[in-house]
């Protein structure tokens, strides 16, 4: 993402004079691609080692020499990669933090799913038109679901450790439901941090292994377990003290939403939690940054499972519907992330 203008082009960007559909149609798809391919190509994780020249790079990865111009013109602008005045090129402050495969915030994985969104959105204008998904989860195979897994997981370590320190749980309660859980990374950093903690993760088979993994990695298995289930249609029984749903209800109808509220509230014990996480539709009104991506996140939802983002004050209807008793809104990271703490 481009941050720094001149002032030149400040001005033609501010008075329409540069063609912004050119950049927004055309130019911001082929840096996407540009991204994708540094990763894919190895190119990301020559740079992460230190300064190399174009035809060291060349040599090593076999790219041609008009690719390899191009692609490292098109990483300097973006941000990614820095150039020397002797034409060394190295991962810039940026790149090292967000590729280089040691980085605890690196989202690697993210891009390459990105890839799977761009030839999905093929069908945008169909979903468009019907309102409803091209495809579902249960056309991913192994390798997409792995990607899929891997780019939520590292989102997740982006937020995890700050969400469980915000939640007021008192030592009395005990018992944590995830709802979709996924990798568990949620689960487990809410059990980290509050000792007294055991925690069930319900989600489909095919992320199991991914949060056994990580469960297993912690040293948890005796405290979190993962149950295979669709909490939507099944029963997820009662007594828990807080419940999680993050980056579920994006993914719902509102009529499922408010069914699923309810069944949550039935499930809590007294003063206990419901904590949705997701993209908040119209909360972040002063910013176009979070705008964009809460739209386009909802465009993506609806072409791949038939979703998308919701207003703040249609998920409070829900928990007040529900009979929740105090509601409270903190805005999160990146920008368009909002979670609601729903207390019975």
């Amino acid at each position: 993402m481009i941050f720094n203008y001149t002032l030149l082009e400040k001005l033609l960007l501010r008075f329409n004079v540069i063609p912004h559909p050119v950049y927004d149609a055309l130019v911001n798809v082929i840096a996407g691609r540009a991204l994708q391919a540094s990763l894919k190509l190895g190119l990301v994780d020559l740079l992460s080692e230190g300064y190399h020249g174009l035809s060291e790079i060349q040599q090593r990865l076999s790219f041609s020499t008009e690719g390899i111009e191009l692609l490292m013109t098109n990483l300097v602008a973006l941000g990614y990669v820095k150039k020397t005045k002797k034409d060394m090129y190295s991962l810039s402050k940026r790149g090292q933090r967000f590729f280089n495969i040691e980085s605890k915030y690196a989202i690697r994985n993210f891009v390459y799913f990105s890839e799977q969104v761009y030839k999905e959105f093929l069908d945008l204008e169909q979903s468009i038109k019907s309102g409803e998904a091209v495809r579902s989860l249960e056309t991913l195979n192994p390798q997409q679901w792995e990607i899929f897994t891997n780019a939520m997981i590292e989102m997740a370590r982006t937020n995890a450790k700050s969400i469980a320190r915000a939640i007021p749980l008192l030592p009395s309660q005990k018992r944590l439901l995830d709802l979709g859980g996924m990798h568990g990374l949620y689960a487990i950093e809410f059990c980290k941090y509050f000792p007294q903690l055991t925690a069930v993760i319900v989600d489909y088979e095919d992320v199991r292994k991914y949060a056994e993994r990580l469960i297993a990695q912690n040293n948890l298995q005796e405290r979190i377990i993962f149950r295979v289930g669709d909490f939507v249609k099944e029963s997820f029984g009662s007594g828990y003290d807080i419940i999680l749903a993050f980056n579920i209800i994006h993914g719902l109808k509102a009529d499922v939403n408010n069914d699923l509220t309810k069944k949550v509230f039935s499930a809590l014990n007294p003063a206990g939690f419901y904590v949705i996480l997701d993209q908040i539709k119209d909360s972040f009104t002063m910013s176009n940054l979070s705008r964009l991506f809460v739209s386009s996140i909802g465009l993506m939802l609806l072409n791949k499972v038939g979703g998308k983002t919701y207003p703040l004050e249609e998920i409070k209807k829900w928990c007040r519907d529900a009979a929740f008793s105090k509601l409270e809104f903190k805005r999160m990271m990146p920008p368009g992330y909002g979670m609601i703490i729903a207390t019975k």
